[in-house]
This record gives C-alpha cells, sequence and structure tokens, in this order.
C-alpha cells in the first residue's frame, strides 16, 4: 500500500521490476481528473508504472465521481472497455439541512449541546480554533484539527475523537479521510464548501453505523468570497506565474542563459512579500506549477540528500531487535524500518531524517548518536546530509513568455472550480428536495423525495415541483442546442423569456422554437438553473473574452428530443466591442479582477467592459493619456490607473521585443543554408520536434542534425522548446558523469525513452554555451 508519489523513486521500480503484480489497484482515483475536487498530478503517472508492470489488470475506485470524472479515470488509466459500477449514492439515515442566515456559533452550540458525536468542518484554521474555544468555554469537550498544527497534536485529536473522550471535533478538510468512526451524529459546514463532492464526503461521515443523523450547511451570502478566494490563489494566471519565474532567476542573479547552480533561500512567505499582489497560496500555486513544468525543485527544511542501507540481512536484524541489550538503539531501528522500509537492505534509499527522529521520539542528537553506533555495530552504512531549505533553479534562464506550461489548461481548471462551485450555491438555495439535488449531481435518478431535508419538512413538495425542473432543464439544453452553443448565458435567458432585444433582432433568434418558452420563469431561477447545470457538467463554456454556452456529451445524453440548429447569420463582434489585443484586454481584465478583489466589489464596479476596452485599445503611454480615455477619471485612475500602466509598459515593451527579433531572424533566416531553412522555419512556428520530422517528412534524426548544425553556426535555439527541461537536466547529468560527449555512450548510459535526437540537441547546445 503505497502512495503514488512513490513511483518516482528509481530503487523502488528496480525493485518491483520482476515481481508479478496480480491487481493493481488505485483508492481515491477521482484524484487523476483535473476534473475531480482533490487532482494531484502524481496519480497522472500511475499509467506510466502500470505500463513498467506489464499492465496487470486494474481496479479504480472512488466514493465520489462524476459522470465526467468516471470517464476520465478511464482515459487517464488507458482502460480498455472497464466494467464501471455505481453503488449508489443515496444515504438514507441522512437528513440534510441548509441554516442561511443564522449565528452560526449559538446554532453549533445548541447541536452539540443535545448530545452526541460530532464533526465541525470549517474553511480556515482561526475559525477552528476560535470554534473549538469557543464551545470548550461552554462546556463542550472538542479538539481542533488542521495542518497548522504538529503532527503529535493532530494524531492525540484524532485518538481523543475516535475514543469518545472528546465528542466534537473542529477540523478543516484535513481531517477525515480513512476515519471510519460509526457514531457520529451530526456534521456541520461553518464555511461553504467548494464542491458538492468535497461535501457529501465530509456529510457522509455522518451516521456510517445506519442511524439517523443530520448534515447541515451554515450559509450567509458573503460566505461564497471564501471558496472563490481559494480558487483564485489556487489556479494563478500566466502573468503572474511568469513574474514569480523571473522573481526566483532575478533574486539568484542568474542572465539570460546562464545557470544557477545553488540552492536559493527563498521560502513562500518571502516570495509573496517581494512580489507584487501576491499571496502565500498565490505563490505556492505558482511555484507547483513551475516545479510541475521542471524549471524548479523546491527543497524543503530537511537533510536533504541523506541516504542509509543496511548493511545485514533482514533476519540479522530481527535476532538482533530480539536479543540485543542495547535498548537504547532499538527505537531507532524499528523507526528506519517504518521510515526508510525494506528496500534499503538491497539499496541505498533516501532518508528522511526528521521522520526518522520523530518515528523514534527521540532528539535528533540522540538518532544521530545512535546511528553513528549502528554503523559501528555494522548494521548500517549511512550519509546526513546539509540541513537546509530553499529553492533549485534547474536549466538556465529563460524569457518568462517561453515558459512551456499549459496556461489555458490552469485556466480551464479555474473555471471548472468554479461551475462546481455555482453547483453547491444551487445545493443551498434550491428549493427541491436535497438529496435528489445530490444524487441529480452525480448523475443518479432518485424516485419521491427523501421526506427528512429542510426542504420536504419545512414546505410541501408537490410532484409537480421536480415535474417543473426538469422541465425547465429542458427547456435550457433545447434553447442552447438551438442556439448552436455561439451565444453567452445572458442571450440564451433572453430567448428563453422572449425578449426583445437588438441581439435577439439582429440574428433572428426569435425564430427559435424555444423563443418564449420559459416567459413566466424569472431571470434568476434560469440563471440558477445554467449555473447549476455547468457545475453538474451538463453546460460547458467557452474559452474566450466573451464566453458562450454550450451543450455537453453528458448533457446531450439527458436533451429528451432531437433539436436542431437554427441557421443564423455569421457572428462578429461590432466594432465599438472589437479589441485589437485579446491578450492586453486580458491582462488589463487580471488587474481589474485584482483591484475589486482588493476592494472587496464587483469588477464592473472598477470599471465597466466598454471602458476597459477603450484602455487595450487606446493603449496610453502615460497618465496624461490614461485620463484622456472616454469613461475614465481621476478616481479611476487613483484606483487602477497605476497598476494598468505598468501592465500596458509591460506589453508594449514585449511586443517591441519581439518585433526585433522578428527582424533580427529574418535577417539571420537571410543567411542561412537553403537546405537547413526549412527545419529553422518550422522551429521558428514553435513546433516541436516530431511536429517539424512529420511536417518535412523527416526522421527526427535527420531534423535533429539540421538544428545542431543551426546552433554551431551560432544560430540561437532554445532547445528548452525541442526536449523537456527535466530531460536535458538528466542527459546532463550523463555527459558529466560518463565524461563524455560521444551520442552512442550516452545512449547506452541512459533510460531507452531518450533519442539519439535529444541526446544530439543537448550535446550540441552544452558544447556551444561551454566557456572556451
Amino acid at each position: 500500500y503505497i502512495a503514488p508519489e512513490r513511483f518516482e523513486s528509481v530503487s523502488f521500480l528496480e525493485r518491483i521490476r520482476h515481481v508479478n503484480i496480480s491487481l493493481f489497484a488505485v483508492d481515491e482515483a477521482h484524484c487523476i481528473s483535473e476534473w475531480g475536487h482533490n487532482f494531484r498530478p502524481s496519480y497522472r503517472r500511475l499509467k506510466d508504472a502500470i505500463a513498467f508492470l506489464n499492465k496487470p489488470p486494474i481496479l479504480a475506485l472512488t466514493a465520489t465521481a462524476t459522470p465526467d470524472v468516471r470517464k476520465d479515470i478511464a482515459v487517464q488509466l488507458e482502460l480498455r472497455e472497464p466494467k464501471v459500477v455505481v453503488q449508489g449514492f443515496a444515504r438514507e439515515n441522512l437528513s440534510f439541512r441548509v441554516a442561511q442566515n443564522a449565528d452560526k456559533r449559538d446554532y453549533i452550540l445548541n447541536t452539540a449541546m443535545k448530545g452526541g458525536c460530532g464533526i465541525v468542518y470549517a474553511g480556515t484554521r482561526k475559525s477552528v480554533e476560535q470554534i473549538s474555544e469557543f464551545l470548550n468555554a461552554h462546556g463542550i469537550t472538542t479538539a481542533p484539527y488542521h495542518a497548522g498544527l504538529p503532527d503529535r497534536t493532530r494524531k492525540a485529536a484524532q485518538e481523543r475523537f475516535l475514543t469518545g473522550e472528546v465528542n466534537v471535533i473542529v477540523a478543516t478538510t484535513a481531517f477525515g479521510m480513512g476515519i471510519d468512526k460509526p457514531d457520529v451524529r451530526f456534521v456541520i459546514h461553518h464555511d461553504m464548501p467548494g464542491t458538492i463532492e468535497q461535501y457529501y464526503q465530509e456529510a457522509g461521515r455522518a451516521g456510517r453505523d445506519g442511524q439517523p443523523s443530520i448534515c447541515t450547511l451554515l450559509y450567509a451570502p458573503a460566505d461564497k468570497s471564501l471558496p472563490e478566494f481559494f480558487i483564485n490563489n489556487t489556479y494563478p494566471d500566466r502573468a503572474f506565474i511568469q513574474s514569480v519565474y523571473t522573481h526566483l532567476h532575478n533574486a539568484a542573479g542568474t542572465a539570460s542563459g546562464s545557470e544557477f547552480t545553488g540552492l536559493l533561500s527563498a521560502t513562500v512567505q518571502s516570495i509573496s512579500a517581494q512580489v507584487s499582489n501576491a499571496s502565500d497560496s498565490m505563490v505556492h500555486a505558482a511555484l507547483q506549477s513551475l516545479e510541475e513544468a521542471g524549471y524548479i525543485r523546491q527543497v524543503h527544511a530537511s537533510y536533504s540528500e541523506s541516504n542509509l542501507q543496511f548493511t545485514s540481512s533482514p533476519d540479522y536484524v530481527r535476532t538482533w531487535l530480539s536479543e540485543s541489550t542495547y535498548e537504547h538503539l532499538k527505537p531507532i531501528v524499528v523507526s528506519l524500518l517504518r521510515s526508510v522500509g525494506g528496500g534499503a537492505f538491497h539499496f541505498r534509499e533516501r532518508m528522511n531524517f526528521e521522520d526518522v527522529v520523530e518515528k523514534a521520539n527521540l532528539s535528533e542528537e540522540a538518532v544521530y548518536s545512535g546511528l553513528q553506533e549502528l554503523k559501528r555495530e555494522g548494521l548500517v552504512q549511512f550519509h546526513l546530509g546539509q540541513k537546509g531549505s530553499g529553492i533549485a533553479l534547474l536549466g538556465p534562464r529563460i524569457s518568462p513568455k517561453d515558459l512551456a506550461i499549459d496556461f489555458s489548461a490552469i485556466q480551464a481548471r479555474k473555471r471548472h472550480q468554479y461551475e462546481k462551485l455555482q453547483a453547491v450555491e444551487y445545493y443551498i438555495t434550491s428549493a427541491d428536495c436535497r438529496r435528489n439535488v445530490i444524487l441529480q449531481y452525480f448523475d443518479e435518478t432518485a424516485e419521491g423525495t427523501c421526506g427528512t431535508c429542510d426542504n420536504c419538512t419545512t414546505k410541501a413538495l408537490p410532484t409537480e415541483s421536480r415535474d417543473e425542473r426538469t422541465d425547465l432543464q429542458q427547456s435550457v439544453l433545447a434553447c442552447i442546442t438551438e442556439l448552436g452553443g455561439k451565444f453567452g448565458k445572458t442571450v440564451v435567458i433572453d430567448v428563453l423569456r422572449g425578449a426583445k432585444t437588438k441581439r435577439i433582432a439582429q440574428f433572428r433568434l426569435y425564430e427559435a422554437t424555444t423563443f418564449a418558452i420559459e416567459s413566466k420563469t424569472e431571470k434568476q431561477d434560469l440563471s440558477n438553473a445554467i449555473d447549476s447545470m455547468l457545475g453538474m457538467g451538463w453546460l460547458n463554456r467557452t474559452d474566450s473574452i466573451h464566453p458562450a454556452i454550450y451543450v455537453s456529451e453528458i448533457g446531450e445524453s439527458r436533451l429528451k428530443r432531437r433539436i436542431s440548429p437554427l441557421e443564423l447569420p455569421r457572428i462578429s463582434d461590432s466594432p465599438k466591442d472589437t479589441v485589437k489585443s485579446p491578450e492586453l484586454y486580458n491582462a488589463l481584465r487580471t488587474v481589474r479582477r485584482r483591484v475589486a478583489a482588493r476592494h472587496n466589489v464587483p469588477s464592473y464596479q472598477v470599471l465597466h467592459d466598454t471602458v476597459l476596452r477603450n484602455i487595450a485599445n487606446a493603449v496610453p503611454k502615460d497618465s496624461d493619456e490614461f485620463l484622456r480615455i472616454e469613461g475614465v477619471g481621476p478616481v479611476t485612475f487613483d484606483r487602477c490607473g497605476k497598476e494598468m500602466l505598468d501592465v500596458i509598459r509591460e506589453f508594449s515593451d514585449r511586443k517591441e521585443m519581439q518585433a526585433s527579433q522578428e527582424r533580427t531572424r529574418e535577417t539571420k533566416r537571410s543567411s542561412i543554408p537553403h537546405t537547413l531553412r526549412p527545419a529553422y522555419n518550422q522551429y521558428l512556428e514553435g513546433k516541436s520536434l516530431t511536429e517539424i520530422a512529420e511536417s518535412l517528412q523527416m526522421t527526427e534524426g535527420t531534423v535533429s542534425g539540421h538544428l545542431a548544425e543551426l546552433i554551431q553556426s551560432g544560430v540561437s535555439l532554445s532547445i528548452e522548446r525541442l526536449v523537456a527541461p527535466r530531460r536535458i537536466e538528466t542527459i546532463q547529468k550523463a555527459i558529466k558523469s560518463g565524461r563524455t560527449t560521444d551520442i552512442r555512450k550516452l545512449k547506452a548510459l541512459l533510460d531507452e525513452s531518450y533519442s539519439y535526437a535529444e541526446i544530439r540537441l543537448v550535446v550540441t547546445a552544452s558544447a556551444v554555451s561551454r566557456p572556451k
């Protein structure tokens, strides 16, 4: 039973290479999907491990997966015709409630005073500690639990809760995985969760003994700002990630094209203090993106590069533990076996010294002294690295705009998380049976109503309301299908309500069969229905300045009748809505969003879209030009003008630099031999090695030979665009360790996945950059 990150250990892979694996089970499989609620990139690499193990049978398990996540799990694990078993999401003994605008602490206290065991989830560590102190002060025995507490404190809190010494545990989402306490009578969410999956997983920790239990979500309209804050900070935009990359290299003092070989003494906190408009969580997310792309490695506070190997057999160590009189050394040996693992009997394994210290429950000095004694006893050999932390910068410094990071994928995940949040908002505000809303989210059909949730018990919910809900969803799906997925939410609502707007007249949308079909439905109800369907994955948004809504595959399967799209006139923005540079416009939108968040107001109150387009098209150089733009006044300039001018200057400088580089390329292109020019032109278009080879109908080896010849002739090529940074680093290490630049010898030293083409490019680039 191992974590997915374990497959990154070469020694571990070597040990299991010849093991006959009968079943490869992936627990918490929703973590493999970008569209799930707990995406972990290490899960994406499991398919490589599965291939390495000769593709044994695979079992993927998860308690909370929507249809699109289930589909993504199958795709990412490369399952062939998988058998999908959905046991059912209904928990008949759970009663779901939403308490809107209640005094949250009083509600929690009153619930806890009724007796029974319970869990209170809060969104921040500070809230956890405050609620716990409040309950303790009123005679309720509680314990706080969050990731900021020491391991021993968390373990003690968990143990006291499981044994019943503590009735109520107050926790962040860090609590609960693997907890199976059967008699939890209530689960209360103090703050709005970010997804239905998260909420149902946490609420589902109640009533596992089958007895009636209550799950309550406390809500106030302002609560939405907390999950929105988490989303915005988890998915920073392109400009922010680029600014963090630039800051790291500036701090290291590396020039363009050169490398920093040391360890940069920087922390998330120190970086966020120096990068403008940054929070710790934004910096953390940016560093993760850079690390996943191979541009940095974060070295956390530990004895880095520590390793250990047992120099005795497992049987000898087992005998030694039972017969040795060195009682003070036994806890150290046991902690080594638990921390480093049995692989250390065959290989030198990486040793987390702090983990050994914690497991042995001794001081660092005592463990180090004990390791020395064990070495003298002939049980181990070890190396203790230097203690330190920081950031390693991998590869030469490149221009931030050349970072090979899929920024559009990051923003797509961000939009998807917002849609999931909209589904939570619908769950909160809906008048429907709460159990049925949850089941519908997971694509499960429910018969009747639960009869126990607050909506079912506080008001009559006739069967017709279910039919009305279904009819409304059908109207939305049919309308968006008719519009061909080419319009946004506002136009869809206007068509459904039969509005007479210029947009509807311009494109003859009144000809749609769904025109005015929901004329008696309020705009807000239609808006809520669309948001809910976005959250459930029935609808998707396009990635554009003015996003359109279209029906997803799941939505298509839900549409009960065949709909033909209208033949529409060509859709184009009117001149006043056109922006000359969408890139600059989006960058200015990012500034506006940050300013709005700082002042806690909607973005449109900072600047209307029309004014923002005027600024993007005018490209002002200074404050005077900025203030001359229609719609901009002194108040607006004081609020966001300086930041926008900084973005505009950076944009203009970058455009000028690109133009200069293009002029230089044209000059160089004219002097390049005609035999090499096709490969160079394809490289300038941003194509990969494989794409160039396919386009020119050459082998990758031939293409790499042409590009290598260009590098040798002095043409500046960034091989990071052709070879992944991590692979470049591995090849460079092989050059140093093998003390050779012979491509064939290097091929023998490297993994089979490395091609001659990649090796040739790295060898050539290294030779050109090496000082004479």
